[in-house]
């Protein structure tokens, strides 16, 4: 029997909830996570300088024992980093304040590893519900590039896309070993208020790890909202938003390279998200686009065309050419 396939029947799971302003859903949140059913877990929430009434209802939950720890204001790397220092776990869970775990999540993954080599990055299945919604009646995400694989730097190539649209796995699905933590370092605090801090974060972590599987029964449920409902990360048009995910493509971009040795799939799959991001910007910060271009350039070029599924916007694209059609959609929206 390979040294691995032992019993983990005490395997400790740390589940590391950064909060903020987050009263509308973090009672949901944690009435997840309490119902998990693998015992041997604890919770921890790093309540991120909230000004809302987050930090009362966290106290309520501190008697059913959650850990809680009031910081100021850092954002979401700082507070999930602050998590792990208060951390016992063998294995990492993190969760935003706004989504969900299947009861069954965490020791369904934790079932998988004993059937996996040490040093193992476990995934989940992730389905999407809109706010408001029963999350069991929400959208599964089948886009997943590779589900299982024993070479996770081809995985990760796969994931970013060298055929031109790239996929992704949210935080929530993965559960990490405590190793891979240790050796790859924690959350890129340089890199805060990142809608793809998470991103740099597991490309470190895959570029370290042994393996990948997937548990197919355990699901996280990912919260999505209705424009103007919500303004998160991934959403903010502003030029520190995109600057800082050019910085994280570029932490992304070395990792690939240098562990690939420069592999040319690797250099046309982050060509790809350079050139989709110079798409995308294009009417938030010019600068940044020409930057993101130029990246383009040094790492050989690319004939992507980023697809948009707004019907406008193609037509645009197709009249004006790419950059009026983005001023042009960019405003539209802001105004409808």
């Amino acid at each position: 029997m390979p040294p691995w396939k032992v019993s983990m029947a005490e395997t400790f799971v740390s589940i590391i909830i950064p909060a903020y302003n987050s009263e509308c859903w973090i009672r949901a949140t944690l009435e997840s996570v309490l119902a998990q059913t693998w015992p041997h877990t604890e919770v921890i929430v790093i309540n991120d300088g909230s000004t809302d009434s987050t930090a009362e209802i966290l106290k309520t939950y501190e008697a059913r024992g959650i850990k809680v720890k009031s910081e100021p204001n850092q954002g979401p790397c700082s507070a999930r980093n602050a998590g792990i220092r208060m951390a016992r776990g063998d294995y990492f869970q993190f969760l935003d304040h706004d989504d969900l775990l299947d009861p069954a999540k965490i020791e369904e993954q934790v079932l998988l590893a004993r059937k996996s080599p040490p040093g193992t990055l476990l995934l989940s299945r992730s389905v999407t519900f809109m706010n408001g919604t029963d999350p069991r009646k929400g959208h599964l995400q089948l886009d997943w590039p590779v589900e299982d694989s024993d070479s996770p730097l081809e995985w990760l190539i796969q994931l970013y896309g060298p055929e031109g649209p790239d996929t992704m796995v949210h935080p929530s699905g993965w559960l990490v070993p405590r190793a891979l933590i240790e050796k790859a370092g924690g959350w890129n605090e340089t890199l805060e208020y990142n809608p793809v801090d998470d991103a740099e974060f597991f490309a470190r972590m895959v570029s370290v790890c042994t393996a990948i599987r997937k548990s197919e029964p355990a699901v996280s449920y990912v919260r999505r909202y209705k424009k103007n409902e919500h303004v998160s990360l991934s959403n903010a048009a502003q030029p520190q938003y995109v600057w800082t995910r050019l910085y994280a493509y570029n932490a992304i971009t070395k990792i690939l390279l240098e562990k690939t040795g420069y592999d040319s799939r690797a250099k046309k799959a982050m060509a790809n998200r350079f050139k989709q991001t110079a798409n995308v910007c294009y009417a938030i910060s010019r600068e940044a686009a020409a930057y993101a271009l130029k990246r383009v350039e040094d790492l050989g070029g690319t004939d992507y065309e980023p697809w948009i599924h707004s019907w406008r916007w193609r037509f645009l694209r197709r009249t004006f050419g790419w950059k009026i059609a983005r001023v042009l959609s960019y405003h539209y929206h802001r105004l409808f």
